[in-house]
């Protein structure tokens, strides 16, 4: 499992480039990544203010995300669900997932993976 976890490490630094919420799902991106999520996420920005699924004007203030960089992926212990990623900025904010179902509550490409979430430990 940990070859599948480290798979998109191998792009850190990952530039946000696109960003985009279509209800009700979250799509990010770059030049070698994208990722779509439709479980519970919630984006900690550096200044502490707190974006998330809920957050009314969620459209508008996602745009922020692009020029991001991901420089960190860090993964909860197994939960009952399995592991939730949660994506560090180099601006200090971090983008967490919270697996609210058993199937595909996110999906990750990389050129050498694609990864369907939930993801068991």
């Amino acid at each position: 499992m940990s070859e599948t976890l480290n798979a998109f490490h191998r792009l850190l630094p990952a530039g946000i480039e696109r960003v985009e919420i279509e209800e009700p799902t979250l799509l990010l991106g770059g030049s070698d990544w994208s990722l779509s999520v439709t479980c519970d996420w919630r984006w900690v920005r550096a200044d502490g203010s707190v974006v998330s699924d809920g957050t009314v004007g969620r459209e508008d203030l996602i745009w922020d995300l692009a020029g991001e960089e991901i420089v960190a992926v860090r993964w909860s212990g197994p939960g009952g669900l399995g592991m939730d990623p949660s994506f560090s900025f180099r601006s200090g904010g971090v983008l967490e997932l919270f697996s609210d179902a058993a199937f595909d509550t996110r999906v990750l490409h990389t050129p050498a993976l694609v990864l369907v979430g939930p993801v068991r430990g």
